[in-house]
């Protein structure tokens, strides 16, 4: 798939907090880290009363948990990736397959370019924390079918298991005092904890919410980490603040001071899927 192979929606909002995506950060991105195959096979799980036609990916980035979505959901069913970045399309489309049957439009999750009661399953990995919850919600009610499915994943940095991770974790904490290891970004430019559970629990068109959860760790060499960090929003503060040499160099000191004989650290990380159904 070339990387103009992407549709551009009418109904595309101007959301500023996504432009913290562009250039370098979008080209690095790939490297973060994706899912583990259970939470993917979770969301088709929860799809069993369901014969899903159209799966959507919201704010899809590169396109990785939208690849996972094709991997495990039927060879029929659609999969569309949503994102407001036009960099974070373009490497999405030149990273996915032709045969795959995947498209990408530029939309914001608030304001989709899709007919009422027309979406079998929403997807959200690692994105949600950035929707304008007010708007995000009644939004997501209207395009889906009656009891079609929400699911809200993300990655939680397990630093409580020690090694690199903590300390990976301390340099993001030391230079952006105001973020926290378990935060996540705000539309407004800020951190704090997710607001899922509670935005859920407020939401009269949506029910039966639960949660589950999957550890699981990532084995990553230097070059690997490098780009992470590249793609990293709030590393990219730090390096805003005190220079990408000062960050950088002290990442570097914490993989070296953890690598294995082999040349790679652990991270380890806890998924945690939240799912809703529509009433």
């Amino acid at each position: 798939m070339s990387p103009e192979n992407y549709e551009l929606s009418a109904k595309t909002t101007d959301h500023n907090s996504w432009k913290d995506f562009d250039g370098k950060i979008a080209e690095n991105w790939h490297a973060m880290p994706g899912y583990p195959s259970e939470s993917v096979q979770a969301i088709v799980a929860h799809c069993s009363h369901l014969k899903p036609a159209i799966v959507v990916d919201l704010g899809c980035g590169t396109g990785t948990f939208t690849r996972q979505l094709a991997a495990e959901f039927d060879p029929g069913c659609k999969i569309i990736g949503l994102d407001p970045n036009a960099d974070m399309l373009k490497q999405a489309a030149s990273l996915t397959e032709g045969d795959l049957n995947i498209s990408y439009r530029k939309s914001a999750a608030e304001t989709m370019p899709f007919d009422n009661g027309s979406i079998s399953v929403l997807a959200a990995a690692g994105a949600a924390h950035r929707f304008d919850s007010l708007s995000f919600y009644p939004e997501a009610a209207r395009v889906m079918v009656e009891s079609g499915v929400l699911a809200l994943l993300h990655n939680r940095p397990d630093a409580d298991r020690g090694g690199f991770m903590s300390e990976y974790m301390e340099i993001h904490e030391h230079y952006v005092p105001e973020y926290r290891r378990d935060w996540h970004s705000t539309p407004c430019g800020g951190y704090c904890p997710l607001p899922y559970e509670r935005d859920l629990s407020n939401q009269d068109k949506l029910e039966a919410f639960s949660i589950q959860r999957w550890s699981w760790t990532e084995r990553v060499s230097e070059a690997t980490l490098l780009a992470q960090a590249l793609s990293s929003t709030v590393i990219a503060r730090a390096v805003h603040r005190v220079g990408q040499e000062k960050v950088f160099s002290e990442v570097r000191n914490a993989f070296i001071k953890h690598a294995d004989p082999d040349g790679y650290v652990n991270m380890p990380y806890v998924t945690e899927g939240i799912f809703a159904t529509k009433k």
